[in-house]
């Protein structure tokens, strides 16, 4: 009998350990939903000096580690860069693409010096055309409304869910978020939850040891090797499962008791749907101006945005956390790209060429805002240095994405995937020369030359109405996701993008000399100091959409006083 491959060992729940002259030793995952299978098939095959070992999950999962570490390991890191080259980050820029970032500035500088109008006249209208398309788009969502129904599984008809959790350098906040894990309303025996931590992290490592974690709670330590990414971990992880859906939580969250259950009813009640989306809000948004830009940001993001896109069906650029998936169509695209740095944009968009149905779920997880720059600014910069990454992957073969998607969903990944990096360089340019015309006193009225005119009109009339458009979408996304009175952070918000702008040049300069450089998002400085008032109860399965106050939600938790220190 041949040794089975490690994510197949892992989902069969059967595992050859001896094979000679001695005899024949297996063993069998008592926790595996094919035991029963399993044991007949045994029973029923001769095999001379058979033994047969069951072991519990966690055991089985340290037997095939043990075994196949390097293979699984191996393929974590490169399976997809492999298996398809041109769908992975580490080949960086295709050749034309480099040639095209070469030619573009040298024939826009030769047309300005040949035919300065004609050049002018081109340029300023596709860049007309592209931002107040992607401002009409975005102000198009938050009119919007979306809801698809789910009715609730019993116990009995819900899967395994595996659980992945990577954490590194995370040793404040895993007490805190072991507390929030324990409270996922799904029965123990159906709850795989891998808590993927690197071998080198001593620290984080020593702190999880002094948990008393659940028994459907297993550790699963990474080796380290290149690249140190977070989807490197997952994909590790993701040749352990049991479970036939996989969802993904980070170090930091505390996610709606009930949104499991919600997932599972939701993909049995609609199987076109493989990757389903919950939203992320801030539950320390309270801490400072820095935290309640960034809670209104996600506030726009995934009220608004996220549910227009699936009303859509157009391409969902998935976050980083609380993404749900069926299993094999994951593993059947390649899981993660260890190499993309927001792998999670990239996987949506693998999903939408591959044909496949993301959505949003009326749930939410709660996370942790940065509250200092020094929190900040590497997160935005590895955010949009994978956006940036993302959008050259995917558009090595452009005729080739426009056939996968068609033409109204590769327009939609233009706006959606190149819009905020652009709009991140464009922003401070657009205001400066907006300011400088206005000291003049000539922004809208003087200037003989039709070109300057244009100019300035097409330069003042985007930056007006991305700001009209941004603070109208602020405004509808906090009556869906209340966060008190916040007027002056709404009118504060462009002082905000200039700190993005500022990340997104700094993310430029990293996508050519440090591509795959993760720079760790450091949690665990919110000023609740590890005080969250948990929801007691988990809600009842209900709608999936944008309405709140339904099924499917709970309170924020906030730092309270009295409450049990977490962290």
């Amino acid at each position: 009998m041949r040794r089975r491959a490690p994510r197949e060992a892992a989902a069969i729940g059967l595992m050859l350990l001896r094979s000679g002259p001695d005899g024949t030793a297996f063993a069998v995952n008592a926790e595996s939903e094919n035991l029963a299978r399993v044991l007949h098939t045994l029973a029923t095959r001769p095999f001379v000096g058979r033994s047969i070992v069951v072991v519990t999950a966690r055991t089985y999962a340290d037997a095939i580690l043990r075994t196949d570490e390097e293979r699984i390991l191996a393929q974590a890191c490169d399976g997809l860069a492999q298996s398809r080259p041109e769908l992975s980050a580490r080949g960086g820029l295709a050749g034309w693409q480099r040639t095209a970032l070469l030619l573009v500035p040298l024939a826009l500088a030769a047309g300005l010096i040949v035919s300065p109008i004609a050049t002018a006249s081109i340029s300023l209208g596709l860049a007309a055309l592209f931002f107040s398309s992607l401002v009409l788009f975005r102000l198009t969502a938050g009119l919007s409304t979306f809801g698809r129904e789910a009715p609730a599984l019993p116990d009995a008809a819900l899967p395994i869910y595996t659980v992945l959790v990577p954490l590194y350098r995370e040793a404040r906040v895993v007490e805190r978020l072991i507390v929030a894990l324990s409270r996922l309303d799904y029965p123990r025996a159906k709850l795989d939850i891998k808590i993927l931590v690197e071998r080198d992290d001593a620290e984080t490592r020593a702190e999880i040891g002094r948990q008393a974690l659940p028994d459907h709670f297993e550790i699963v330590v990474v080796p380290p090797a290149e690249p140190r990414t977070k989807p490197k971990a997952l994909n590790f992880g993701l040749t352990l499962r049991r479970g036939s859906l996989v969802c993904i939580f980070d170090a930091e969250d505390a996610p709606d008791p009930g949104q499991l259950r919600l997932a599972a009813a939701t993909f049995a009640a609609h199987p076109e749907i493989t990757c389903l989306q919950a939203r992320l809000t801030m539950f320390n948004w309270r801490d400072n101006w820095l935290s309640r830009q960034f809670a209104l940001e996600y506030a726009v993001l995934f009220e608004l945005i996220l549910p227009y896109l699936d009303r859509l069906a157009l391409p969902l650029p998935l976050g980083g956390t609380s993404n749900h998936f069926q299993a094999e169509i994951l593993e059947r695209l390649g899981g993660w790209d260890a190499y993309n740095v927001t792998e999670d944009a990239d996987l949506g968009i693998r999903l939408a060429r591959g044909g496949h149905r993301c959505a949003t779920i009326a749930s939410t997880t709660w996370e942790e805002a940065p509250v200092t720059l020094e929190q900040w600014i590497p997160q935005r910069t590895r955010w949009l240095k994978g956006w940036m990454q993302t959008y050259v992957v995917h558009m090595r073969h452009p005729v080739r994405l426009l056939r996968e998607l068609g033409l109204k969903r590769f327009l939609a990944f233009q706006l959606v995937i190149a819009g905020p990096g652009l709009s991140a360089v464009v922003h401070p340019a657009s205001l400066a020369v907006v300011l400088l015309y206005t000291l003049r006193g000539d922004l809208l009225l003087g200037g003989e030359d039709w070109a300057d005119v244009a100019f300035r009109w097409i330069a003042g009339g985007n930056l007006f109405a991305a700001y009209i458009a941004s603070f109208i979408l602020a405004a509808i996304a906090l009556r869906r996701r209340p966060m008190g009175e916040m007027t002056l952070e709404i009118v504060t918000m462009p002082f905000y993008w200039l700190l993005v702008s500022a990340a997104a040049l700094r993310a430029l300069v990293q996508f050519f000399r440090a591509p795959f450089r993760w720079e760790k998002t450091e949690h665990g400085r919110d000023r609740s100091d590890g005080r969250l008032a948990l929801p007691a109860e988990a809600p009842a399965v209900g709608g999936l959409g944008h309405e709140h106050g339904g099924t499917g939600q709970f309170a924020p938790p906030q730092p309270v006083e009295g409450e049990v220190r977490l962290g």
